[in-house]
Protein backbone atom coordinates (compact mmCIF):
# COMPACT_ATOMS: atom_id res chain seq x y z
CA UNK A 1 0.00 0.00 0.00
CA UNK A 2 3.09 2.17 -0.13
CA UNK A 3 1.59 3.93 -3.41
CA UNK A 4 -1.47 4.41 -1.54
CA UNK A 5 0.15 6.94 1.08
CA UNK A 6 1.83 9.08 -1.69
CA UNK A 7 -1.04 10.84 -2.46
CA UNK A 8 -2.78 13.73 -1.44
CA UNK A 9 -6.20 12.65 0.15
CA UNK A 10 -9.27 14.31 -1.96
CA UNK A 11 -10.07 17.69 0.20
CA UNK A 12 -12.24 19.30 -2.31
CA UNK A 13 -9.73 21.64 -3.87
CA UNK A 14 -7.44 19.11 -5.58
CA UNK A 15 -9.44 17.21 -7.18
CA UNK A 16 -7.94 16.97 -10.81
CA UNK A 17 -4.36 15.89 -9.40
CA UNK A 18 -6.26 13.23 -6.81
CA UNK A 19 -8.56 12.06 -9.84
CA UNK A 20 -4.96 11.77 -12.00
CA UNK A 21 -3.23 10.03 -9.10
CA UNK A 22 -5.83 7.70 -8.06
CA UNK A 23 -6.23 6.62 -11.65
CA UNK A 24 -2.54 5.81 -11.79
CA UNK A 25 -2.55 3.92 -9.27
CA UNK A 26 -5.77 1.58 -9.90
CA UNK A 27 -4.25 0.76 -13.56
CA UNK A 28 -1.04 -0.27 -11.72
CA UNK A 29 -3.47 -2.74 -9.98
CA UNK A 30 -5.64 -3.53 -12.94
CA UNK A 31 -8.54 -1.99 -11.26
CA UNK A 32 -9.04 0.67 -13.21
CA UNK A 33 -12.03 -1.00 -15.08
CA UNK A 34 -14.03 -1.02 -12.33
CA UNK A 35 -14.50 3.03 -12.40
CA UNK A 36 -15.60 3.05 -16.71
CA UNK A 37 -19.28 1.99 -17.28
CA UNK A 38 -19.25 -1.67 -18.61
CA UNK A 39 -15.29 -2.46 -18.34
CA UNK A 40 -15.89 -4.64 -15.68
CA UNK A 41 -18.85 -6.91 -15.79
CA UNK A 42 -20.04 -8.90 -12.50
CA UNK A 43 -19.82 -12.71 -13.58
CA UNK A 44 -22.90 -14.84 -14.22
CA UNK A 45 -25.19 -16.57 -12.05
CA UNK A 46 -23.93 -19.92 -13.07
CA UNK A 47 -20.26 -18.69 -12.27
CA UNK A 48 -18.71 -20.89 -9.64
CA UNK A 49 -18.18 -18.76 -6.43
CA UNK A 50 -14.41 -18.63 -6.48
CA UNK A 51 -15.28 -16.44 -9.69
CA UNK A 52 -17.32 -14.66 -8.10
CA UNK A 53 -15.63 -13.70 -4.83
CA UNK A 54 -12.72 -13.37 -7.32
CA UNK A 55 -15.17 -10.58 -8.99
CA UNK A 56 -16.10 -9.22 -5.59
CA UNK A 57 -12.48 -9.11 -3.87
CA UNK A 58 -11.40 -6.94 -6.61
CA UNK A 59 -14.24 -4.65 -7.08
CA UNK A 60 -13.66 -3.84 -2.75
CA UNK A 61 -10.11 -3.01 -3.58
CA UNK A 62 -10.77 -0.28 -6.33
CA UNK A 63 -13.27 0.88 -3.65
CA UNK A 64 -11.03 1.07 -0.52
CA UNK A 65 -8.58 2.18 -2.80
CA UNK A 66 -10.94 5.03 -3.62
CA UNK A 67 -12.23 5.50 -0.38
CA UNK A 68 -9.14 5.79 1.41
CA UNK A 69 -7.67 8.30 -0.42
CA UNK A 70 -10.74 10.93 0.43
CA UNK A 71 -10.47 12.74 3.54
CA UNK A 72 -12.91 11.43 6.78
CA UNK A 73 -15.13 14.06 6.82
CA UNK A 74 -15.79 14.04 2.47
CA UNK A 75 -16.45 9.87 2.83
CA UNK A 76 -20.29 10.49 3.38
CA UNK A 77 -20.54 11.63 -0.66
CA UNK A 78 -19.90 7.79 -1.27
CA UNK A 79 -20.32 6.28 2.35
CA UNK A 80 -24.18 4.87 0.98
CA UNK A 81 -22.27 2.71 -1.55
CA UNK A 82 -19.25 0.06 -2.09
CA UNK A 83 -19.56 0.13 -5.90
CA UNK A 84 -15.97 1.91 -6.81
CA UNK A 85 -18.29 3.01 -10.11
CA UNK A 86 -20.72 4.44 -7.76
CA UNK A 87 -18.24 6.14 -5.89
CA UNK A 88 -15.81 7.59 -8.57
CA UNK A 89 -19.04 8.99 -10.12
CA UNK A 90 -20.51 10.74 -7.18
CA UNK A 91 -17.16 12.35 -6.25
CA UNK A 92 -17.17 13.54 -10.00
CA UNK A 93 -20.30 14.82 -9.37
CA UNK A 94 -19.75 16.47 -6.37
CA UNK A 95 -15.92 18.17 -6.90
CA UNK A 96 -15.24 17.82 -10.88
CA UNK A 97 -15.62 21.88 -11.37
CA UNK A 98 -13.30 23.14 -13.87
CA UNK A 99 -12.91 26.73 -12.96
CA UNK A 100 -11.00 29.55 -15.23
CA UNK A 101 -8.73 30.26 -12.46
CA UNK A 102 -7.70 26.46 -12.27
CA UNK A 103 -7.03 25.75 -15.81
CA UNK A 104 -5.12 29.41 -16.01
CA UNK A 105 -2.84 27.84 -13.03
CA UNK A 106 -2.03 24.73 -14.82
CA UNK A 107 -1.24 26.00 -18.48
CA UNK A 108 1.33 28.36 -16.07
CA UNK A 109 3.11 25.85 -14.69
CA UNK A 110 3.04 23.58 -17.65
CA UNK A 111 4.33 25.99 -20.38
CA UNK A 112 6.83 27.63 -17.58
CA UNK A 113 8.23 24.23 -16.26
CA UNK A 114 12.00 23.77 -16.53
CA UNK A 115 14.57 21.90 -15.83
CA UNK A 116 17.58 22.64 -13.92
CA UNK A 117 20.64 22.17 -15.00
CA UNK A 118 21.73 18.78 -13.72
CA UNK A 119 18.41 17.83 -13.10
CA UNK A 120 17.15 14.35 -13.03
CA UNK A 121 15.32 13.58 -16.41
CA UNK A 122 13.11 11.14 -15.79
CA UNK A 123 11.38 13.78 -12.69
CA UNK A 124 11.19 16.08 -15.25
CA UNK A 125 9.01 14.16 -17.50
CA UNK A 126 7.43 12.50 -14.91
CA UNK A 127 5.90 16.15 -13.95
CA UNK A 128 5.62 17.52 -17.48
CA UNK A 129 3.04 13.80 -18.09
CA UNK A 130 1.24 15.03 -14.69
CA UNK A 131 0.48 18.29 -15.87
CA UNK A 132 -0.87 17.56 -19.11
CA UNK A 133 -2.96 14.67 -18.39
CA UNK A 134 -4.46 17.07 -15.70
CA UNK A 135 -4.59 19.66 -18.54
CA UNK A 136 -6.57 16.91 -21.34
CA UNK A 137 -8.78 15.98 -18.19
CA UNK A 138 -9.91 19.68 -18.11
CA UNK A 139 -10.26 19.24 -22.10
CA UNK A 140 -7.31 21.28 -23.15
CA UNK A 141 -5.75 20.23 -26.28
CA UNK A 142 -2.46 19.23 -25.74
CA UNK A 143 -1.13 16.87 -28.44
CA UNK A 144 1.90 15.03 -29.01
CA UNK A 145 3.39 17.56 -31.04
CA UNK A 146 2.78 20.52 -28.25
CA UNK A 147 4.18 18.17 -25.74
CA UNK A 148 7.04 17.50 -27.24
CA UNK A 149 7.32 21.13 -28.31
CA UNK A 150 7.05 22.04 -24.41
CA UNK A 151 9.30 19.59 -23.14
CA UNK A 152 12.10 20.49 -25.30
CA UNK A 153 11.68 23.80 -24.39
CA UNK A 154 11.81 23.06 -20.96
CA UNK A 155 15.66 22.10 -20.85
CA UNK A 156 18.51 23.73 -19.97
CA UNK A 157 21.07 25.10 -22.51
CA UNK A 158 23.13 21.68 -22.22
CA UNK A 159 20.75 20.18 -24.31
CA UNK A 160 21.00 22.65 -26.72
CA UNK A 161 23.03 20.20 -28.94
CA UNK A 162 20.38 17.52 -29.24
CA UNK A 163 17.64 20.20 -30.23
CA UNK A 164 20.14 21.32 -33.18
CA UNK A 165 20.44 17.44 -34.26
CA UNK A 166 16.33 17.25 -34.21
CA UNK A 167 17.01 19.94 -37.11
CA UNK A 168 17.05 17.33 -39.44
CA UNK A 169 13.73 16.45 -39.13
CA UNK A 170 10.65 18.04 -40.17
CA UNK A 171 8.44 20.20 -37.98
CA UNK A 172 5.49 18.74 -38.68
CA UNK A 173 6.95 15.29 -37.73
CA UNK A 174 7.50 16.56 -34.23
CA UNK A 175 5.67 13.75 -32.14
CA UNK A 176 6.52 12.94 -28.48
CA UNK A 177 7.17 9.09 -29.20
CA UNK A 178 9.31 10.15 -31.77
CA UNK A 179 11.86 12.17 -29.35
CA UNK A 180 10.94 10.15 -26.24
CA UNK A 181 13.53 7.54 -26.81
CA UNK A 182 16.44 9.83 -27.99
CA UNK A 183 16.20 12.28 -24.90
CA UNK A 184 16.39 9.23 -22.50
CA UNK A 185 19.32 7.83 -24.53
CA UNK A 186 20.79 11.27 -24.03
CA UNK A 187 19.74 11.40 -20.65
CA UNK A 188 21.59 8.48 -19.44
CA UNK A 189 24.44 8.82 -21.28
CA UNK A 190 25.00 11.86 -19.41
CA UNK A 191 24.68 10.11 -16.60
CA UNK A 192 27.08 7.42 -17.20
CA UNK A 193 29.77 9.62 -18.12
CA UNK A 194 28.92 11.49 -14.68
CA UNK A 195 29.15 8.59 -12.63
CA UNK A 196 32.10 7.54 -14.10
CA UNK A 197 34.05 10.80 -13.70
CA UNK A 198 33.02 11.03 -10.18
CA UNK A 199 34.74 7.24 -9.71
CA UNK A 200 37.83 8.06 -11.39
CA UNK A 201 38.19 11.94 -9.56
CA UNK A 202 37.59 9.03 -5.97
CA UNK A 203 40.19 6.99 -7.20
CA UNK A 204 42.64 10.09 -8.16
CA UNK A 205 41.73 11.54 -4.65
CA UNK A 206 42.32 8.56 -2.91
CA UNK A 207 45.96 7.70 -4.52
CA UNK A 208 46.92 11.05 -3.94
CA UNK A 209 46.50 10.55 -0.17
CA UNK A 210 48.11 7.08 -0.08
CA UNK A 211 50.99 8.95 -1.78
CA UNK A 212 50.87 11.15 0.61
CA UNK A 213 50.63 9.50 3.84
CA UNK A 214 53.94 7.45 2.10
CA UNK A 215 55.80 10.87 2.07
CA UNK A 216 54.87 11.76 5.54
CA UNK A 217 56.26 8.26 6.70
CA UNK A 218 59.34 8.61 4.96
CA UNK A 219 60.05 11.80 6.55
CA UNK A 220 59.80 10.53 9.78
CA UNK A 221 61.62 7.62 9.61
CA UNK A 222 64.59 9.78 7.94
CA UNK A 223 63.99 12.44 11.08
CA UNK A 224 64.20 9.79 13.27
CA UNK A 225 67.31 8.02 11.85
CA UNK A 226 68.96 11.30 11.47
CA UNK A 227 67.95 11.93 15.01
CA UNK A 228 69.70 8.80 16.85
CA UNK A 229 72.64 7.91 14.09
CA UNK A 230 75.97 7.96 15.53
CA UNK A 231 79.15 7.22 13.69
CA UNK A 232 80.89 4.10 14.53
CA UNK A 233 84.59 5.97 14.86
CA UNK A 234 83.08 8.63 17.11
CA UNK A 235 84.68 9.41 20.53
CA UNK A 236 83.68 11.64 22.98
CA UNK A 237 85.83 14.29 23.60
CA UNK A 238 86.21 15.12 27.72
CA UNK A 239 87.40 17.67 29.16
CA UNK A 240 89.77 15.99 31.48
CA UNK A 241 90.92 19.52 33.03
CA UNK A 242 87.16 20.12 34.89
Amino acid sequence: MAEITKIDKLNGKNYQSWKYNVKLVLMERGLWGFTQEGKEIPPDEDATNAVKNAFQLRSDKAYSLIALNVEKHLQIHISSTTDPLAAWTNLKKQFEFVSVTQVVRLNRKFYAATMEEGGDLMKHLTYMTSLAEQLREMEEDISSKKFATVVLGSLPESYDNLLTSLNARKAEELEWDNIKGLLIEEYLKRKEKFENNKSDNALLTNRKSYMSRGRNYDRRRHGEHSRNWTPVDYKPSWNTNK
